[in-house]
């Protein structure tokens, strides 16, 4: 038996076909309730983080009997949308190299030579004044020039800054749901199977069919006229104790077609319209006795 510690609401359940059951709504000791179906510990073959898998006839496909009822579980898939960082792109900077021709001035200094005849008075000869002697002199002359030494420096900066945007999109895609569409018996034999099934037995008098109801209501298509021609797909159907029972799917002259969420459809008829307010269909039966009333004979 598989431990159901771990195992808490919410978590997410999937059959032996890894196909979507439900999400788990209460853990007791010996079992768990998917989509109020109970489940034993040993239809339960392993979790993973919060994902539970169950094995043999548990998975949304198949029907279950138990001490005279059948259940047949309807599942629908869900849109998840999670994240994940992916890289967004680059930023590139690039660094050139140019060269261009720079003239800065400076003064140089020079030393030059500059030759004079003196005329002076006669004078005898010095001591070391050599006389009638040939000879040459070398005056050295300076002179200054421009030194090139080139230095880098740091001239300025390029800053680059990374700034977080968010940004809100819809992520869709297709999900798939389950619908049950239960089909009367047409067999002389199968008026069990109809109680059973729809709860509701039609009778026909000329041209009128009428639907009378284990629970007592009594529908007929010539009620519920007051607001057929506002009745439209996409309208919130609510019960009389205020409870949300589905959305308008189709609607025909005597009878409206209702979606409900992980339940099959239910085809209401037109006399259980109590009135139309804004976008919704108020009913004038309560939620627990939806299933009891009348529904759509194929041959209407």
């Amino acid at each position: 038996m598989t431990n159901l510690n771990n195992i808490r609401e919410g978590m997410q359940v999937f059959g032996a076909d890894n196909q979507p059951y439900g999400t788990v709504e209460a853990v007791n000791a010996n079992e768990i309730v998917v989509n109020g179906q109970r489940i034993p510990a040993q239809m339960v073959s392993r979790y993973e983080q919060n994902r539970v898998f169950l094995a043999g006839n548990a998975t949304g496909g198949s029907a279950q009997q138990n001490a005279g009822e059948i259940r047949v579980p309807v599942a629908e898939e869900q849109l998840n949308v999670s994240k994940r960082e992916v890289s967004g792109g680059a930023v590139n900077v690039h660094k050139t190299v140019t060269q261009e021709q720079v003239n800065v001035p400076i003064e140089l200094h020079r030393e030059e030579a500059h030759i004079e005849k003196v005329d002076t008075k006669d004078r005898p000869l010095r001591a070391g004044e050599d006389a009638f002697k040939e000879e040459s002199f070398q005056i050295p002359l300076r002179a200054e020039e421009a030194v090139v030494n080139k230095e880098a420096i740091v001239t300025g900066e390029v800053v680059v800054n990374k700034t977080q945007e968010t940004e809100r999109r819809n992520v869709g895609d297709t999900v798939r749901r389950e619908r049950v569409e239960v089909d009367q018996g047409a067999t002389a034999g199968s008026a069990a199977q109809q109680t059973t099934n729809y709860n509701a037995t039609p009778t026909t008098t000329g041209t009128e069919r009428t639907y009378e109801s284990n629970a007592g209501y009594a529908t007929s298509s010539q009620t519920g006229t007051m607001g057929r021609g506002q009745i439209r797909e996409g309208l919130t159907v609510v019960s009389s104790d205020d409870d949300n029972i589905g959305r308008v799917k189709e609607v025909s002259n005597n009878e409206i077609l209702v979606d409900r969420k992980m339940q099959r459809d239910i085809y209401v008829p037109m006399s259980a319209v109590q009135n139309i307010s804004g976008d919704q269909v108020m009913l004038n039966v309560p939620t627990d006795q939806i299933d009891a009333m009348g529904w759509r004979n194929p041959q209407l």
